[in-house]
């Protein structure tokens, strides 16, 4: 309610009735505004981000292994801006699997 927790979950299900053996790779992808600066932490579970006004986030997963990745932002005029974004990566068993993620105010 206070706007300082916004969480949620992706599930990620087979897209035909047919199970398929193995694994399949996923990536869920945050892509981030280009002002926003973006450390990991020790654990590889989550990251700290740092918005110009100086507030941090914290921005922590389950189900996947985060990493920081370079990305594109398009501007209001078209350009296209350096940025980064993060990265939840893994792999689901043929019957699917859910990833589940955090972003919480910090300071």
């Amino acid at each position: 309610p206070d706007g300082k927790d916004l969480r949620g979950e992706d599930s990620l299900l087979p897209g035909d009735r047919k199970r398929r053996k193995g694994e399949t790779p996923f990536a869920v992808r945050f892509h981030l505004w280009p002002r926003i600066g973006v450390t990991p932490t020790a654990d590889g579970m989550a990251a700290i981000l740092r918005a110009p006004s100086g507030a941090l986030w914290q921005f922590r997963c389950v189900g996947g292994t985060l990493s920081i990745e370079g990305s594109v932002w398009i501007d209001g005029q078209g350009r296209a801006l350096p940025t980064q974004q993060l990265v939840l990566s893994g792999t689901a068993p043929s019957g699917g699997a859910n990833v589940s993620w955090v972003f919480r105010r910090a300071r």
